[in-house]
């Protein structure tokens, strides 16, 4: 059992879309390869044991999406659709950075700069006329540190911006904000001078 040609098809069409609405470059980290391999290997690496089960809730999802689509139907209701399939084809990260207000563009288009703070250099990016400074670095999914900083930013409204490469994904914190030092001095990660 495999996705078909035209199940393929439908998936990195939404997925195309997702990532554009969300501006996360085709040739980021976490999604070329999808764009890339047979879907069904993907989903074979993902779901060894669940394989078959995993194609059937696709083909379901993917059956009311259009429907959905098609009827013109809640909005809510198809994103949900939408994040549930990310989840399936192992997109978490991108199912959950959806719900922050994260900016998000490719590290090609920042212009990169280094800057001395505390003695230490740091590496930092100018982008839309903002300094950022360099917080965090991760691969295609992202560890429950990343994760937690993200939720921390997003809950202390602190400015950042998400980038990611062929390589990796990191998190810039505006050097404008008040709670950036603590990112670089090595504050505990509940930033409580910023609450």
């Amino acid at each position: 059992m495999h996705l078909s040609i035209y199940e393929q098809y439908y998936i990195r069409r939404l997925l195309r879309n997702y990532l554009i609405r969300l501006n996360y470059p085709m040739s980021g980290v976490a999604v070329c390869r999808y764009f890339q391999i047979d879907l069904s290997q993907i989903l074979k690496q993902l779901n060894c044991s669940g394989f078959r089960l995993a194609v059937q809730d696709l083909r379901v999802l993917i059956e009311f999406h259009q429907t959905i689509r098609e009827n013109k139907s809640h909005w809510l209701d198809r994103a949900e659709i939408e994040q549930k399939i990310l989840w399936l084809l192992g997109l978490k990260f991108l199912a959950l950075v959806a719900n922050t207000p994260a900016i998000i563009i490719s590290e090609a288009s920042a212009t990169r700069f280094n800057f001395v703070l505390d003695g230490q250099m740091h590496c930092g990016i100018r982008y839309s006329n903002e300094l950022y400074g360099m917080c965090l670095m991760f691969g295609t999914e992202p560890d429950i540190l990343s994760y937690r900083t993200l939720f921390t930013l997003t809950n202390h409204r602190i400015p950042f911006v998400l980038t990611a490469s062929e390589q990796h994904h990191a998190i810039w914190v505006n050097l404008r904000s008040p709670a950036c030092q603590s990112f670089f001095k090595g504050a505990d990660s509940d930033f409580q001078q910023v609450a």
